[in-house]
């Protein structure tokens, strides 16, 4: 029997400021080939697990995270425009099922993280309802003119 975890569905999308984002829907097959083999080649010793990540996810540890990294989707590719740096991070989301139990009741549900291909740093995770298939998204907040190849490969 699958072990259950309980957790709370938070369902707010949060604006970052300073952020530029392009969604899978938006990747050329050459940008999808950029990002997997960015994905695949961040060294294992090198993941780290922000505490902003663990605080949203409060069970995320990195035997869970190299689960992810296993079988994942990509979701979207950002580019966060800091004082000093450029931050090229990814949110991809596992396909491993895992069962929530939230007030009670339980559901099935994929982990998704955030991670910048640079540094191999977790930067946020949440749980994501498997049936979610995000039929109200705002395409509005993605560009598809970024170029991955520009920011990923620096």
């Amino acid at each position: 029997m699958a072990k259950v975890i309980n957790y709370h569905f938070e369902k707010v999308v949060k604006k970052t400021a300073n952020q530029i984002k392009k969604h899978y829907t938006q990747f050329t097959d050459s940008e999808k080939q950029i990002l997997k083999t960015c994905i695949d080649t961040v060294p294992q010793n090198e993941i780290r697990i922000l505490n902003h990540a663990k605080n949203h996810l409060n069970f995320l540890n990195l035997n869970i995270v190299k689960q992810v990294l296993e079988d994942y989707n990509i979701i979207e590719f950002n580019v966060n425009f800091k004082a000093d740096t450029t931050e090229c991070r990814v949110l991809i989301r596992s396909n491993k099922v895992l069962t929530i139990k939230e007030n009670g009741t339980t559901a099935k549900a994929n982990v998704c993280i955030v991670m910048n291909i640079k540094t191999g740093e977790v930067i946020t995770a949440y749980a994501n309802y498997t049936n979610d298939k995000h039929d109200n998204i705002n395409m509005n907040r993605y560009n598809a003119n970024i170029s991955v190849l520009q920011y990923a490969i620096i």
